[in-house]
């Protein structure tokens, strides 16, 4: 892949966002959050750097997850 320069504008993804089910009610949502909830994360498709983890982080990894669920079931 080319590097398009400094000066090229890069489009990020849109984080997704948990539903209030997912906070609320989601043992896995609960169980994820609790391991990453303090920790810096890095989503380069998604933001430039560094920030603490939130609810999106988790939907991300929900999201994956379930990607493999469905593949693989």
């Amino acid at each position: 892949m080319l590097n398009p320069g400094p000066n090229a504008p890069h489009v990020y993804k849109e984080m997704p966002n948990p539903t209030p089910e997912q906070v609320e009610n989601d043992p896995a949502f609960q169980a994820i959050w609790n391991v990453i909830k303090s920790w810096d994360v890095s989503a380069p498709e998604y933001y430039f750097g560094y920030c603490g983890a939130n609810g999106s982080h988790v939907a991300l990894i929900l999201n994956a997850l379930e990607k493999v669920s469905n593949n693989n079931g």
